[in-house]
């Protein structure tokens, strides 16, 4: 198996099957990622490799948790699940679950299954939220201590694959963003960028970086798209 990824910025090959960088050249080169790192050790080094990489993630700022899951549970409440993608996450703290808007003050904190009153950056959470139903937050919703405006269309320079020959304006795609993705069309504007519909509303802002996806495609992503405007 071949893993071709940019994570965090670093552009990586790593090969998962004892096969040598002469046997899968031609694959390299036909896929467009000829420039990337090429890696042959074993999972534990590379795991060690993609931990020395700087995280993307911001320390400072506003608190910022991506969910992936929210239920309830006997004793406790409504617990979400997620990650701390911006500042830190506390106790008695008061967050906005977005697309909805709904408000919950968190109640407990669990890191590891241990207790903490305070979550750093990068912490997969076990929040347990006051004053919510499980049924109000959903996968990839974003938890945030400012609120603002999720949206149902943007203005994007977007950059397909050159593997994707389709007309983006022609098919219905999906838009993925903080681990949601929402059904969307686009209509190609004079400045050759796209006004992308949101079937529903989506928590994103000017600057973030969306992903197209074609279900019909091969492969399936088509590319991304930098937001220049909300709409």
């Amino acid at each position: 198996m071949i893993v071709a990824c940019a994570v965090f910025g670093k552009r990586l090959i790593a090969i998962v099957d004892r096969v040598s960088r002469e046997e899968i050249e031609p694959l390299i080169k036909a896929a467009g990622v000829a420039e990337y790192e090429f890696f042959e050790g074993d999972a534990n080094q590379l795991r060690q490799k993609l931990l020395t990489i700087p995280s993307t993630r911001k320390q400072d700022g506003k608190t910022e948790v991506a969910i992936d899951s929210c239920f309830p549970v006997k004793g406790v409440g409504t617990v979400a699940l997620g990650i701390v993608q911006q500042g830190k996450c506390s106790v008695h703290q008061k967050l906005f679950f977005l697309p909805s808007g709904v408000e919950s003050e968190v109640r407990t904190i669990q890191v590891q299954d241990e207790n903490v009153t305070e979550a750093d950056t990068g912490s997969r959470v076990g929040l347990g939220l006051k004053g919510i139903e499980p049924e109000s937050v959903g996968k990839g919703d974003l938890a945030v201590e400012e609120k603002f405006a999720a949206t149902s269309a943007v203005h994007a320079n977007a950059t397909l694959t050159k593997f994707y020959k389709g007309n983006l304006e022609a098919v219905q795609f999906f838009v993925f963003s903080c681990l949601n993705s929402v059904a969307s069309k686009a209509k190609k504007t004079a400045d050759g960028k796209y006004e992308i519909a949101l079937s529903a509303p989506m928590p994103i802002r000017a600057g973030e970086k969306i992903v197209l996806f074609v279900p019909e495609a091969m492969p399936r992503v088509v590319g991304s798209a930098v937001v220049e405007k909300v709409v």
